[in-house]
């Protein structure tokens, strides 16, 4: 008789033991915010009025929660348990980690700061007695169990030391009563819960980025005629977002040994032949499985060592990456990038031959202790300057430009003729020359363009001095030209052996007024500013030119180019403004060419603006400068002596609208006009002068 209560009690501490494993439970030290360790009391057959266990919790009643925030539309997958249970996500803001397909892995990722609610679904109840039912421990109807292994491989809570975790508290489920009764087939809903912190939003983190979660539901029932039965989910996993998606760490749900580091950055460094003085820069991007996985670079720095031959000459030199920072969508800045740059700077590139070792060290920016992974090293060999292969210009540089049609014409495909480049008006052009050779460098670079501006019969020459982008590229900018124009312009490289390669001619046009802007309305007006230097015989370039209206919300500045300025948006000194006509312009130009009576450099004259502008008016006159107005035409002529017969300004020329002619007799006219012709004779004529003393 004894013996057999012995084998009876071995037997029930046997299937208790089994019971517990199957939970996920085991004696041993809590980890992180897993209940307190707990010892087996009482026969597994008792009823279930016994108190199982020290630290579980019993109600006469079972705890019950209202989902409030219940949708009732709401109706995601329930991943089947028994014939009579499932589970599901209680709400729709909770991220769906119970899997859609055959797969027991979810592919949504929840990130460390998101709590995961979870809601089993019964076609009956779970609580198998009216009383004294625990809410916690291995004999409670319903628990939880989750596991997790971290980026590392480490485990975080693990059945091997009974940091399984259930719950944040010792009531492990709940009964949903906002839920419970809204699904005729599954009318009874049970809470369980995935807290990201411990003891609610104060507590500390229970779950990081990079972690593999592990989780399934066990359920506990007690008939009296069949005793205690257990009941298992599948073992579902998720991961939590915010590292890197591939881990070197034997162990990690994400391992992926040495491809680690390659499956998780994008490496790329140029110019990838460096020759001698190269700058050489390093840019570092995340893949799109990081995007996908929320992570972006929180720090990195690259380490550069240099060789000469086998023998190393500079020691280890770390360089950091420059990383900005994102904000987030609760609004919260948060430092960390999807890209990262840094350089590799000239000393390392002195001397010819050498070979450069680097490699980067980069952590996420997951939250506590950063995730490092290792980029595999990588190296170049300097190169030294080389020169000229042909000394043909196109067959040793190429040149491209801004907008592009500049340096490669477009071809009509009916004519098959070369379409005259056109360019706005005010339009900067940029130009980048490249030696077509990796390992020729380019010593300098030079453009030298001319502008020729129809209305003046003028043409003007200077000199851009291109600036180095690296050995083999230097890039500069042509600035805007004004309407009516054509720029002509050649480029001039030299490379480190003093040779001399210089290009085909380039052109391009601006329209002109009537082209660009093809009706000038009856209500608006333009005119054109222009101011030469008598002293020097040239058109005046960086005179500041300011025009102003009746009121003082009109107010432009811009600056003269090769003499020219015209009514244009502030910034923008040659993108044409129609002014609103019959109204009075003040229009002031300042420059040290300019001297007035009382030593000031600031000529300032009022104009009448019509459409279309024909009043002819000498509008300001100095000892040395005087300004005429020839219908659209503004000419400030400075620095000089002032013809002896002009026309001196007057209120209805100026803001009458009168013109000139109802005010003079026609023999003063046609003088006037005799005058004026001189003087712009005079001018053409130092200009061409000018230009046959001009040489490249």
């Amino acid at each position: 008789m004894l013996g057999a209560l012995l084998i009876g009690l071995s037997t029930a501490v046997i299937l208790f033991l089994l019971s517990t494993s199957m939970m996920g439970i085991s004696p041993g030290t809590a980890h992180a915010a897993a209940p307190a360790a707990w010892s087996p009391m009482g026969p597994a057959q008792s009823a279930p009025s016994e108190d199982l266990h020290a630290t579980s919790s019993t109600h006469s009643a079972p705890v019950a929660s209202d989902r409030s925030n219940a949708v009732t539309t709401f109706n995601p997958r329930c991943f089947g348990i028994t014939k009579s249970t499932c589970v599901r996500i209680c709400t729709p803001t909770t991220p769906n980690v119970v899997p859609t397909g055959v797969n027991h892995s979810s592919a949504v990722q929840p990130t460390y700061t998101q709590n995961i609610y979870l809601c089993v679904m019964s076609t009956k109840t779970l609580i198998y007695a009216p009383t004294n039912v625990p809410t916690s421990g291995p004999r409670s109807p319903l628990a939880l169990n989750v596991t997790g292994v971290q980026w590392n491989g480490d485990p975080y809570m693990c059945t091997c030391d009974g940091s399984t975790y259930h719950s944040d508290t010792t009531t492990w489920w709940t009964v949903d009563t906002g839920l419970s009764g809204t699904n005729a087939t599954y009318p009874y809903v049970y809470d369980v819960t995935v807290w990201n912190r411990s003891n609610g939003s104060s507590g500390t983190q229970n779950f990081y980025p990079g972690e593999t979660v592990t989780w399934w539901i066990y359920i506990v029932n007690y008939t009296n005629t069949s005793g205690y039965t257990h009941n298992s989910s599948v073992q579902f996993h998720y991961r939590v977002a915010g590292a890197w998606a591939f881990s070197p760490w034997l162990g990690s749900g994400q391992y992926a040994g040495p491809n680690a580091s390659t499956g998780d950055l994008r490496l790329k460094w140029s110019p990838r032949t460096p020759n001698w003085n190269d700058t050489v820069n390093v840019s570092l991007a995340v893949t799109p499985a990081d995007v996908t996985n929320r992570t972006a670079i929180g720090s990195a720095t690259l380490i550069i060592e240099q060789f000469a031959g086998t023998q190393l000459v500079a020691n280890a030199t770390h360089r950091g990456f420059v990383i900005g920072s994102f904000t987030n969508s609760s609004g919260v800045t948060i430092k960390g990038n999807d890209t990262a740059n840094t350089t590799i700077s000239p000393t390392f590139t002195q001397q010819p031959g050498d070979t450069i070792v680097f490699w980067v060290v980069a952590q996420d920016n997951a939250l506590g202790a950063n995730d490092t992974i290792v980029y595999p090293s990588q190296s170049f060999i300097v190169n030294g300057n080389g020169s000229f292969s042909s000394g043909v210009f196109s067959d040793d540089v190429s040149v491209a430009s801004s907008p592009p049609q500049v340096a490669q014409p477009v071809i009509n495909a009916s004519t098959l003729q070369i379409v005259p480049s056109v360019v706005n008006p005010g339009q900067n052009v940029s130009v980048t020359i490249q030696s077509r050779s990796s390992t020729t460098s380019l010593f300098n670079a030079l453009v030298v363009y001319s502008l020729t501006y129809a209305p003046l019969s003028e043409r003007s020459s200077a000199v851009l001095s291109l600036n180095r982008v690296n050995s083999t590229t230097f890039r500069g900018t042509i600035p805007g030209m004004p309407l009516n124009s054509s720029v002509n312009f050649t480029v001039l490289a030299f490379d480190y052996t003093h040779h001399l390669d210089v290009s085909a001619a380039y052109s391009y046009s601006i329209p002109s007024l009537s082209t660009y802007v093809a009706v000038l309305p009856t209500n608006d007006t333009f005119f054109y500013i222009y101011v030469y230097d008598n002293g020097s015989s040239k058109y005046v370039s960086g005179a500041l030119v300011q025009i102003r209206g009746p009121t003082p919300a009109f107010n432009t500045v811009s600056s003269t180019r090769f003499g020219i300025a015209y009514p244009n948006g502030t910034g923008n000194n040659f993108l044409p403004l129609l002014l609103a006509a019959n109204v009075t312009y003040n229009i002031s130009v300042t420059t040290q060419q300019i001297t007035t009576t009382n030593g000031g450099h600031e000529l300032s004259v009022h104009v009448f603006g019509t459409n279309p502008m024909t009043i002819h008016s000498t509008l300001a006159k100095g000892e040395d400068y005087f300004v005429v107005q020839e219908g659209d035409s503004l000419y400030f002529w400075v620095n000089g002596t002032v013809p002896a017969i002009i026309f001196s300004p007057n209120a209805g020329a100026a803001g009458g609208g009168i013109q000139l002619a109802a005010l003079l007799a026609l023999a003063g006219t046609a003088v006037m006009a005799f005058v004026l012709y001189r003087w712009f004779d005079q001018i053409q004529k130092r200009r061409k002068a000018e230009e046959r003393r001009v040489t490249l």
